[in-house]
């Protein structure tokens, strides 16, 4: 398996995100005092913590000397880009759920 770059995947990483995934996502749907501001927050924070990676990580010097460190940075980005959408998507649900009770 290799990733956007071409460069070989460890299943190992494979495996410990989809556990991490798993037992985050077991987590939240547990927590009963998580309410829609939460999730906004979460989005928030992601949103920020990428463009901090793009813009003050990517984007510094030694990053552009040596471009398989800024690859690797893309692809956390990438990675933190999937978990948006999916933390989105739960939001919607969310919204989509109280909606349709009231």
């Amino acid at each position: 398996m290799e990733n956007r770059a071409g460069k070989p995947v460890d299943e190992n990483d494979v495996i410990l995100r989809k556990e991490l995934n798993e037992s985050v996502d077991h987590k939240i749907e547990k927590e009963p005092d998580i309410d829609e501001y939460h999730y906004h927050e979460i989005l928030d924070r992601l949103s920020i913590i990428m463009n901090n990676v793009d813009e003050y990580l990517c984007s510094h010097p030694v990053c552009e000397v040596h471009n398989d460190l800024k690859i690797d940075l893309k692809n956390v980005i990438d990675i933190l880009y999937k978990q948006y959408q999916k933390m989105g998507q739960k939001f919607h649900e969310i919204i989509k759920q109280e909606e349709s009770d009231k």
